[in-house]
Order: C-alpha cells, then structure tokens, then sequence
C-alpha cells in the first residue's frame, strides 16, 4: 500500500496559490508551472474556489492559443472544472458584490452557454442559453468571455426566425460580417471583429442555402481588401504550428459564403497558393468542396454542385 500523501498547511497551501497566481501572468512562459501548481492547490484541496477560477481562465487563455490542443486534449478537464465551480457558487446572488465567487460563477455561466451555442440549440436550450448570459452579466457585467455568448444569442435567434418562414432574417448575419469584414478568430473577444460564439450558427445548412443563393455585392477599395483579410482567416485559421492544431471548426464554409456574397474576390494567392490549395492544405473536405463547386472545378461527393441545392427558407 501506498502512504498517504501529506496534508498541505493552510498558510503553505496559500503560497502555493500566490505562486501558481504570479505565474498566471507571465505567458506563455510559466503557464504550464502555474497550472501544475494549481493542481497541486486542488489536489490537497479539490474546492478551492481561487484555485478552480484560476485553472478555469488558463483553460480559456490556452483555447485562445492553442485551440488545437484544447480541443483534443483540455477542453473535458475544464468542464469538469466549470461544473465544479457552478456547483460551489449556486447560491451566489447578484447583489453588486466582487468576490471570487462572483467572478468565477460569471465566467464559468457565460462559456456554459456559450458551449450550448456551439451545435443547433432547441428554442428551449436557446433560451436556457440567454438566461445563462443574463445571469453572468448580473455578477460581472464586463467579462470579454459574455461577448461570445451575445454573438452566439444573436445568430441563433436570427437562424430560428428564418425556420418560422421568415428567411429574410438571415441578412442579419450578413450584415454583421458586412459591418466586421475581418471575421477573426485571432481577435480578442472584446475586439469588433472577433468571430467566436458564431462558429455554430455560421455551420447552419438552411443559412449556407441562402448564401448560396446570394448573387454577389461588388466590393472596391479598402472594403475589397478587408474582405480579403476575411477570406485569409478562413483558409489559414489552424496551418500555424503556433495553434498546435489541427482545429476542427465547422464554420468555414459559412464564412467563406459570406465573405463572397459581400464581394470578396476567391482568386488570390499568398506564398503561391489559391485558396483552394490552402483549403486542401487545412484537410477541410466541406471547403474544398464548396471551392471546387464555386469554381465550375469538379462536383461534390454526391455529384452534384452544392449551389444547385435550395431549402424552402432560401426560397
């Protein structure tokens, strides 16, 4: 048998805490020391609350840096740490205090709905989702984390009213990426242009019909170099080693569709490379279909050009 480990003193248990928290700061340097240490924390201490907080904003710095790794490797544990921390914090009330718990309930609620916008939500988990971001906002009103969210509320509820027989409504979609042509994952989320939060809602097959079906604006001048940018995002989102991926987004043929029906050119190069040559590069199959059907190059799988297909809301 094994001994048991050794209890860990408060006070020593505190500086452990005020290591791992120093170390937070200085990415990416000591990030992966800092999280062992609040391992460590939680390991002697499985509800310290700080600690939890903590761990669950590295998981988020991590997502924004390596998404690649987050999603194959990180993203289960922090979940487990979200839940964890939404069980600790449930009687915490929205009344205009700043402790841990409410930063860390305020977090932990607005990736909680955030994550359920991530794949097609019912009306009621669509709901569920704004009563979620309406509660993180009454603890802590200015996380950058809310604005996922908000992004994700706003699609969602856009793509639900077209489903009623109101299509139309999908041009709210087109007229965000129209008033932010440089969709980006790279952006921070409090940055006009950052695009997390809409990857599911710009996967949405009734909302790429209506792309499709969209005969594209002429773009000029800066707005034709922005749109540009754009479709750089799109093909390049996961080739850097830096993100150590690869990314599995869902997303791109949405905003790939949006770009052109705004009037982005598709025939560029960068490092000698057309889009389509990136697309294959990404190993994104969906893209390089939609490229090969825009492009009059092959049919898809099925034998036939995606744009030939229309759904009743694209009529």
């Amino acid at each position: 048998m094994h001994a048991p480990m050794p209890k860990i003193a408060p006070a020593d248990l505190d500086s452990l805490f005020a290591r791992a928290d120093k170390l937070l700061d200085q990415y990416p340097k000591s990030f992966a020391k800092a999280k062992a240490l609040l391992q460590e924390v939680l390991t002697a201490q499985p509800d310290h609350l700080e600690a939890l907080h903590a761990l669950n904003w590295a998981y988020e710095r991590d997502r924004d840096h390596a998404p690649g790794e987050w999603q194959s490797r990180l993203q289960e544990p922090q979940r487990a740490v979200r839940g964890r921390i939404l069980e600790l914090t449930k009687k915490v009330k929205a009344d205009g205090g700043d402790t841990v718990a409410h930063r860390a309930r305020a977090l932990a609620l607005a990736q909680q709905a955030e994550n359920i916008l991530r794949t097609d939500p019912t009306p009621a988990r669509l709901k569920q989702a704004e009563e979620l971001l309406a509660e993180s906002q009454s603890l802590d009103a200015d996380r950058p984390e809310q604005r996922r969210a908000e992004r994700g509320v706003m699609a969602w509820k856009a793509i639900h009213r077209a489903r009623k027989g109101k299509p139309d409504a999908y041009q709210v979609l087109l007229d965000w990426v129209a008033e932010n042509p440089r969709p980006s994952p790279f952006h921070p989320d409090d940055h006009a242009s950052a695009f997390r939060g809409l990857e599911g809602a710009f996967a949405d097959e009734g909302f790429l019909e209506w792309l499709r079906a969209r005969k594209p604006r002429a773009a000029k001048g800066q707005r034709a170099k922005d749109l540009v940018q754009g479709m750089l995002h799109v093909g390049d989102w996961d080739v850097s080693a830096e993100l150590k991926g690869p990314v599995t987004t869902p997303c791109r043929v949405g905003r790939l569709l949006a770009l052109r029906a705004l009037g982005a050119n598709l025939d560029f190069k960068v490092g000698g490379k057309s889009l389509l040559e990136r697309a294959k590069k990404l190993g994104d199959k969906a893209l390089v279909r939609e490229l090969e059907a825009l492009s009059g190059e092959k049919p898809d799988a099925k034998g036939k050009a995606p744009t030939t297909k229309k759904s009743k809301a694209a009529k």
